[in-house]
């Protein structure tokens, strides 16, 4: 609207000139129109359009993070029809020479803890499984020990199979898929109270032997 404006009072002011009318006239309509469009340019200046997402915020996108996977259309399924899930107890030493256990906090209980573990899928072994979950879930690169077997973690709703491993942390990153998680590393009596489930505990002792 303001260079439109404007360009009709340069129009104005050539026709002005033409007639040999005042000039200050001229001018003064001139710098009227300039300064509507100085005005015009401020308004505008910074403004982000309401559709653009970048005005809200995006919600952190899981595939944006490389090897990270979503969905569970690619599970396996044993004979039974249970969902094959794939785990690690990862364990270092702390300065005291305690062995702590990598968990992660529950999204629907803070307060208590669970290990990183997600669904086997068609297109990888157990032990890509493994590795991939405790990479999307806690951010930890690790090297797979011996397997601790298979434990039954089916609940009400579904029921579900996890085979868990034995691993060694070798690389904690800064940023991960799952951010929104607490990365916690808790020694065995600490892990007692924050378990969320009874073969968090199993699955520790099994290491310990």
């Amino acid at each position: 609207f303001a260079s439109h404006l404007l360009h009709h009072c340069h129009q104005y002011i050539g026709s002005v000139m033409l007639k040999n009318e005042t000039l200050p006239i001229a001018l003064a309509v001139s710098v009227v129109a300039a300064g509507i469009l100085y005005w015009f340019a401020r308004q505008n200046t910074g403004k982000t359009s309401k559709k653009d997402p970048a005005a809200k915020g995006k919600k952190f996108d899981k595939t944006a993070v490389e090897g990270t996977r979503v969905g569970r259309e690619n599970n396996r399924h044993d004979e039974d029809g249970a969902r094959l899930i794939a785990g690690c107890v990862v364990v270092r030493k702390n300065n005291k020479g305690e062995s702590e256990y990598l968990a992660i906090s529950s999204s629907k209980e803070p307060s208590k803890c669970i290990f990183p573990k997600g669904g086997w899928e068609n297109d990888e072994t157990v032990e890509e499984s493994a590795k991939r979950e405790t990479l999307e879930e806690a951010g930890v690169v690790v090297v797979l020990g011996r397997q601790l077997g298979w434990f039954d973690t089916s609940s009400a709703k579904s029921k579900t199979k996890l085979c868990m491993f034995e691993a060694t942390c070798v690389e904690e990153r800064a940023d991960w898929a799952e951010t929104d998680r607490q990365r916690l590393w808790l020694t065995a009596g600490e892990l007692r109270t924050r378990a969320k489930y009874p073969y968090m505990l199993e699955a520790v002792a099994k290491v310990a032997r």
